[in-house]
């Protein structure tokens, strides 16, 4: 029996818009775990290499998501612990880069970090959590989340504490102290007590607030974030231990050796 060559044609449509739906949904569906997590980042380490005295590359795979110049990571130490800091450049097979995404082998340039502090074939990340390995700082971790949260009065601002991981500087802006909100708030404005390493405590206002590239107002109870604060030095800051809003310990008597040079 002859068919008709029409009824041929009108025989396939079926197929050709099945292929045109499963395509249309792979398009919609199938984005990258980044598109919408800026978490998502990761990448394996290869290694470290010293670019110059203050400057390390460290050498990796992208698995997922991406990283910008000017993001804030978290790179994993030999000791178990990890350390944040924020990528200055990029190179891709000696090619400068502004990005990198999954896929690529890559050269992030951070500062002040020797290239054998780094753990190789750890994997580095946005996600700023401590170690399971590092037991010392799961403890103050747990200490801290200890502290009783007292009710705040009428007109009183509710209480935080923040566990200080670590501290570096940003030039022309400030020192930004690194760490994980434990109970409580702090908003741009506030005051806060910075512990260090010579056992003092001295009192400075919060100027900004960043997580990961987002710029905050305020931070959290459960959030890890950087805190903007001007005049001290990143190297007194007493990492490992918590800082609030509640300035008990007299401030130091020499402001002058707290302030970069």
């Amino acid at each position: 029996m002859h068919y008709p060559t029409k009824n041929v044609r009108i025989s396939r449509r079926p197929g050709l818009i099945l292929t045109a739906v499963v395509v249309t949904f792979l398009t919609i569906v199938a984005q990258p775990a980044w598109a919408d997590d800026q978490e998502a980042f990761s990448m394996r380490i290869h290694r470290g290499l010293s670019k110059s005295d203050n400057e390390t590359l460290i050498f990796g795979s992208v698995k997922t998501g991406e990283v910008v110049v000017g993001d804030i990571v978290c790179v994993p130490l030999t000791d178990g612990g990890f350390t944040p800091r924020k990528i200055i450049g990029i190179s891709m097979f000696s090619t400068v880069k502004t990005r990198a995404e999954a896929g690529n082998t890559v050269g992030l340039l951070v500062e002040n970090l020797k290239p054998g502090e780094i753990a190789k074939r750890a994997t580095l990340r946005r996600d700023c959590e401590l170690s399971e390995s590092n037991p010392e700082a799961e403890a103050a971790i747990e200490a801290a989340a200890e502290i009783p949260a007292q009710p705040a009065l009428d007109g009183e601002k509710e209480p935080y504490s923040m566990q200080i991981y670590d501290a570096f500087a940003i030039t022309g802006r400030g020192t930004v102290i690194f760490g994980r909100i434990k109970i409580g708030a702090v908003t741009v404005g506030d005051t806060t007590c910075v512990p260090l390493t010579n056992g003092e405590i001295i009192p400075r206002t919060v100027n900004a607030i960043e997580k990961s590239r987002e710029i905050l107002e305020k931070a959290e109870a459960g959030q890890t974030v950087g805190l903007l604060v001007a005049e001290l030095k990143s190297s007194l800051v007493a990492k490992g231990e918590i800082l609030d809003g509640n300035c008990e310990a007299p401030a130091s008597d020499s402001e002058a050796e707290l302030t970069p040079d």
